[in-house]
């Protein structure tokens, strides 16, 4: 009889230990929390993930493709000749286009400016007024020229 009291003693002593080793273990809420000042607490109530987010093959892939193309124009000296003179022409007409949105900004502000003032502000008259808005490409020489006439709010008061 002794034996069969001892056996659940045992069997009790077992399942406390069980129960202990359960309460020791603490549980952790995993959450996302996304901080624009990544910030970590060392403490024993918090945890640290490390999320890592690799790189997509197409970056790697413009990454090189750019490293390339900076490294062949460092390698200018060594061209031959007959590209040497093609990225010179297209350099020319790189700049010509360039030096063709400024003269047509000047002439552009000349003329409105012009107008405006022998006009004292009444009518403002814009040639492409959507050559730099965020259009398409034809879409920004559409319409060729805006007209706006701005008469006085002082006539409309004098009625009264």
């Amino acid at each position: 009889e002794a034996s069969s009291d001892g056996g659940a003693a045992e069997k009790k002593s077992d399942k406390s230990e069980k129960s202990t080793e359960k309460k020791a273990k603490k549980k952790f809420k995993i959450g996302f929390h996304e901080r624009e000042d990544q910030f970590f607490e060392d403490s024993v109530a918090e945890i640290y993930i490390w999320q890592y987010n690799p790189s997509s093959w197409r970056t790697t892939f413009i990454g090189f493709g750019l490293l390339s193309v900076v490294i062949a124009f460092t390698m200018y000296p060594l061209w031959p000749d007959w590209s040497r003179v093609g990225a010179y022409y297209v350099s020319i007409g790189l700049a010509s286009l360039l030096g063709l949105l400024l003269l047509a900004e000047v002439f552009r502000v000349i003329i409105f400016s012009g107008i405006w003032l022998s006009t004292w502000g009444r009518v403002h008259f814009m040639i492409l007024p959507n050559l730099y808005e965020d259009v398409g490409f034809w879409e920004s020489f559409k319409p060729t020229y805006t007209l706006e006439y701005k008469g006085d709010d002082d006539d409309e008061d004098d009625d009264d």
